[in-house]
């Protein structure tokens, strides 16, 4: 069996796919497969990778029709054969040891999840750093209390046991945070580690960078409704509200910055808000005042 199997949905990354995939191949552990999901890709991605299976076995392409990032993840994950997993996202790439100082972490702390507290940049250098980690339980509270663990499903090295009965939302934006927060609420503890073993690329037409739109807010509200739904009957309730108080904060501050498309968008996200507030997904004394009053200036003041 492959130790660790990276999974790397690709979509029209042609400029940076290579990057990713190279530093694949850089890396100083050598059990690793690369489940390369092409998501209907209609620039060059098709023929890049058919260039990086030809060099290298261990690249696997599973193609499909575009259906999102969520359900290549899902596919991926089906057809992966690693003890681990990794999620990789194909304009970013990971440091040239990062497979071995997780799995090295993984082996010696016997976490089920290692994830790192920060990442880097394409265009840092990162240097070779001591494989150092710290356990942390119970998980979900030590997730949602530290400002230093990213919500991200990337660069996390998980044990595949972990993820047989979890997938990530399809259809929305924003998939990764419900994904974390049900799993982690599913394990007693995890490790982490201050390496940079990720290496995050800055591009400006990514989702978080674009404009504001109703479907975010769906994707909002969805992934509040998915946490909801997994752990309202569960001794984490508060925690689940606590985090989707934090998912219902940046919609409003997001719809509330959008100053180009607000009057429009402000309805909308009012009536979703007061649904999922309705329905106990969150609770008003876990959002801030400030974003209060903004959300109260969009529904009562003229837009």
């Amino acid at each position: 069996m492959t130790k660790i199997s990276v999974i790397v949905p690709v979509y029209n990354v042609q400029d940076y796919l290579s990057d990713c995939l190279d530093s694949l191949l850089a890396q100083d552990f050598q059990d690793w497969e690369a489940i390369c999901v092409n998501d209907g890709s209609t620039d060059e991605c098709a023929k890049i990778l058919t260039e990086y299976t030809t060099k290298d076995k261990r690249f696997k392409i599973l193609s499909q029709a575009n259906q999102g990032l969520s359900v290549a993840r899902n596919e991926g994950m089906k057809i992966a054969t690693g003890e681990w997993f990794l999620f990789l996202d194909s304009d970013d790439m990971l440091a040239a040891n990062a497979l071995s100082s997780l799995y090295h972490i993984a082996q010696e702390s016997n976490q089920p999840v290692i994830t790192p507290t920060s990442f880097g940049t394409i265009d840092q250098q990162i240097p070779s750093e001591p494989t150092t980690y710290r356990i942390c339980q119970p998980a979900l509270p030590s997730l949602l209390t530290n400002p230093n663990i990213y919500s991200s499903a990337c660069g996390k090295l998980y044990r595949t046991d972990i993820l047989a009965n979890h997938h990530f939302i399809p259809g929305i934006y924003f998939e990764d945070w419900p994904f974390i927060t049900v799993l982690f609420a599913n394990i007693a503890s995890f490790a982490q580690t201050p390496h940079k073993v990720y290496l995050y690329r800055q591009t400006t037409n990514s989702i978080i960078r674009s404009a504001f739109s109703t479907r975010k807010i769906d994707s909002y509200i969805t992934g509040m409704q998915f946490v909801h739904e997994h752990l309202n009957n569960t001794p984490y309730k508060e925690l689940a509200q606590k985090r989707c108080s934090i998912a219902a904060r940046m919609c409003i501050n997001k719809t509330w910055r959008d100053k180009e498309h607000r009057s429009e968008l402000a309805p909308y996200l009012i009536q979703q808000i007061e649904q999922a507030h309705q329905q106990g997904y969150f609770l008003w004394r876990h959002v801030s005042l400030k974003t209060i009053v903004r959300y109260l200036i969009m529904k009562y003041c003229k837009r």
